[in-house]
């Protein structure tokens, strides 16, 4: 019974993983699952730094000069970044083009805005992981106003108190990451930028 247990498991991950495959292939959403939160997102996170343009640099703990539980903390933090940039990139897509709900997009940046602002980073860095919990929850209220009526305007998108507020605190989030980590490597401080940056409209 113990080895039939063994081997349905096995199966389950090769098929698991099949189906991925699939979906990559055919180019459907992918289910992601970071930290027990679910989302179906229909863009690539790549697709989306594109999209807004923006460079891409992920920070890497393999070349990390921090403990290695501070940069599994971060590493695992910019994750849900991402995610909050692709939910942010698709939502503007929706509004821009008046195509489809953008529902499901602002619940997911809001549940994201809560996991980040509660995300555990150690000691002083955990005021990074409020500013940009905050920073996001500011974005998705904006995007919650648009979509109920009030027409989306990106000349005017500046001039929103929200945005506005979004943005200076993901800038003080940055500030903050390169006082506490100053030791860290060229690449990962420039992650430091674009993870943020990414998510910031302006």
């Amino acid at each position: 019974m113990r080895r039939l247990a063994k081997r349905a498991v096995g199966l389950n991950k090769v098929f698991a993983m099949k189906r991925l495959v699939l979906l990559f292939v055919l180019g459907l959403p992918l289910f992601t699952e970071i930290s027990g939160l679910p989302l179906a997102q229909a863009l690539t996170l790549e697709e989306a730094y594109k999209a807004i343009p923006h460079q891409q640099t992920t920070f890497k703990k393999e070349i990390s000069k921090l403990d290695p539980e501070i940069s599994n903390d971060i590493e695992e933090f910019f994750h849900l970044v991402d995610l909050a940039v692709v939910s942010r990139v698709e939502a503007l897509q929706i509004l821009r083009t008046s195509r489809g709900r953008v529902e499901k997009q602002i619940t997911d940046l809001k549940r994201l805005a809560q996991r980040l602002k509660q995300f555990r980073l150690p000691g002083d860095a955990a005021e990074v992981a409020r500013l940009v919990g905050n920073a996001t929850m500011d974005e998705a209220n904006y995007l919650q106003s648009v979509a109920k009526g009030n027409r989306l305007d990106v000349q005017q998108m500046s001039n929103d108190l929200r945005v506005q507020s979004a943005s200076e605190k993901l800038k003080a989030a940055y500030s903050a990451l390169m006082k506490l980590y100053p030791q860290e490597t060229k690449e990962n401080k420039q992650a430091f930028y674009d993870h943020l940056c990414a998510l910031d409209f302006l």
